[in-house]
């Protein structure tokens, strides 16, 4: 039987797959441990019965027609749990495709999109969207929260920490980097800079950005760029002129 935990009650869950099998037993249970869902699947009538049948039990339950190999499909069950819930909590990439039979089997006849299943099934291209909803991030704070929680009530024991704590003070030695070995690496790499061919950068640079715009493998261009003695601040910086720099939010 499916086990939800006490900290997610009252919390919104979006679900993939949501009109049969795994995922509707997901959208069932969450709603009845007190949980909102919003349901994901290509099945509309499913997904209405669903929905009808966890209001009528006294849930929360939205359903969203989507195709998960669809980006805007993703993006579109994400914009809608939010705007309905105010927030999402928890992401089931449940959606996948149905096989039956050993690798021996499968002979070349049979024709499988394996990476679209990777991308259904794990959620690669759902991974965005979880990101720009704040997802990962909200996860590492409430588990950290969680773990820290766990500390100070002792149900989580550390040696040294809350348990078996020894009284006296004993003294650190602090790890101290004497100020003029920065001087001499910042000598030493305006050397560098002085000494190589700064044609032979600059275009090696121009080709990594080429590949970085493209979707071309960039690590033989940011290998050339070494090889021209480029720095590693200057490899990351057509990075950033190219796909810019994400800043996390804060989801508290």
């Amino acid at each position: 039987m499916l086990r939800v935990s006490a900290e997610l009650r009252g919390r919104v869950a979006a679900i993939t797959g949501a009109s049969a099998g795994i995922g509707k037993a997901c959208a069932e249970r969450f709603a009845a441990e007190g949980m909102a869902v919003a349901l994901g699947a290509r099945r509309g009538d499913r997904l209405t019965q669903i929905a009808d049948a966890i209001r009528a039990a006294g849930g929360q339950a939205l359903p969203v027609v989507m195709d998960v190999t669809r980006e805007a499909d993703a993006e579109r069950l994400v914009e809608k749990t939010i705007e309905t819930y105010g927030r999402l909590d928890v992401l089931v990439c449940n959606a996948g495709i149905g096989y039956y039979g050993t690798i021996e089997e499968t002979g070349e006849d049979v024709k499988i999109d394996w990476h679209g299943h990777m991308d259904r099934g794990l959620g690669v291209m759902n991974a965005i969207a979880a990101i720009e909803a704040g997802f990962p991030q909200k996860e590492i704070a409430n588990s950290a929260y969680h773990y820290q929680k766990q500390i100070e009530t002792g149900e989580k024991i550390i040696v040294g920490v809350n348990k078996y704590v020894q009284e006296e003070d004993i003294p650190i030695e602090l790890l101290e980097i004497d100020p003029e070995i920065e001087k001499t690496q910042a000598a030493s790499l305006a050397s560098v800079k002085a000494g190589r061919n700064q044609k032979e950068v600059e275009s090696a640079l121009a080709r990594l950005e080429k590949a970085a715009r493209s979707t071309e493998n960039t690590m033989p261009f940011i290998i050339d760029c070494v090889r021209a003695y480029t720095s590693e601040q200057e490899i990351c910086d057509v990075f950033r002129k190219v796909w810019g720099i994400y800043r996390d939010p804060g989801y508290f």
